[in-house]
């Protein structure tokens, strides 16, 4: 049994397959625990992201982006910043 397993993984294919599902699996594990910054093109060319949470649901929205590291830039300054954030309630003005 074990020879066998060992010819399998002998394989690249199959070696490529495990690590395709490997990389699956923790890219999962990795949303689910902490969200995801999704960047894209929008139908005028403008990099944007959006803030997903644990759930996938968008909880923010960037602004349009000439650039991709504008947009890249966009996510580290909200990483960086978010952490040390006031709330700051207008309301009751």
């Amino acid at each position: 049994m074990i020879k066998k397993i060992l010819e399998i993984l002998k394989n690249d294919k199959t070696i490529k397959k495990i690590n395709e599902a490997v990389k699956k699996v923790l890219k999962i594990f990795i949303i689910k625990s902490n969200g995801l910054f999704v960047m894209f093109k929008d139908k005028k060319g403008k990099w944007r992201f959006h803030l997903k949470a644990p759930n996938m649901e968008i909880i923010a929205v960037s602004e349009g982006y000439e650039k991709r590291e504008g947009c890249l830039n966009g996510i580290l300054s909200i990483k960086k910043h978010a952490k040390k954030a006031i709330i700051l309630d207008e309301e009751n003005k």
